[in-house]
């Protein structure tokens, strides 16, 4: 079989059995499964640590442009032979209810301004793995979800992720007052080496809008992901 990963794929297969998940950690195992069935010959790992470079700041939270290596749990490693595929996911939820097959999901709402930062500090870091790995030249980052104030919302707020968003550079708070709001490990800036566009599509497609025309009729129902592949 052929090693060139196709994520839309897997995330389009996914989304024909699975509509909803109870929790990131639940999308985390569908879709490393999902992965595996694809590409039987790959080897798979969840919260594998890995070395990444790690920027250093200084006291007034700005980059000093150094790094330190340290390491992190990533979500997904894809291991082709001699080549390794880092992921990053988030699940990036509006409080909702929902019910497939009798099976009930209590979403509680995630997505807020510390997540979005999460969610563009798992780009970086995914660079630093590239950085400190030399069987590796690419990797992904993968957010899904319902909250549609992440991929719609678009305004002068700190750390949009929302269609057509493009991330470059160092990525920082509005103002004082929105950095203050969030845990101090989230208050640093971001300093990515690539430029990123942001594209949200649907999870579902036309074909799967039809099977799920009733899990559709619910409220928040509507799920989009944005994938972004990140290289050296």
């Amino acid at each position: 079989m052929d090693n060139t990963l196709d994520l839309k794929m897997c995330m389009e297969k996914l989304a024909g059995k699975c509509p909803v998940f109870h929790s990131e950690f639940d999308f985390q195992f569908a879709l490393a499964w999902e992965i595996k069935e694809e590409y039987g010959n790959a080897e798979i790992r969840m919260e594998q640590p890995l070395k990444y470079d790690e920027p250093v700041y200084d006291e007034q939270l700005k980059a000093t442009g150094e790094t330190k290596e340290t390491t992190a749990n990533i979500d997904i490693v894809v291991h082709f032979d001699k080549e390794m595929i880092p992921i990053e996911l988030k699940y990036l939820k509006t409080e909702s209810k929902f019910e497939v097959n009798g099976e009930v999901f209590n979403l509680k709402s995630h997505g807020g301004a510390g997540t979005r930062y999460d969610c563009i500090k798992d780009i970086q870091r995914i660079e630093g793995v590239l950085a400190n790995n030399g069987n590796t030249n690419k990797g992904y980052t993968i957010w899904l979800g319902n909250r549609d104030y992440c991929f719609r919302h678009k305004d002068d707020e700190s750390f949009n992720i929302s269609e057509g968003e493009k991330l470059a550079g160092e990525v920082k708070w509005a103002n004082e007052e929105a950095r203050k709001k969030v845990s101090p490990s989230r208050q640093n800036s971001i300093t990515l080496k690539n430029t990123y566009t942001l594209n949200w599509v649907n999870y579902f497609n036309d074909s799967q809008k039809d099977k799920y025309k009733e899990f559709l009729k619910q409220p928040h129902s509507e799920f989009k992901y944005c994938l972004t592949e990140i290289g050296e």
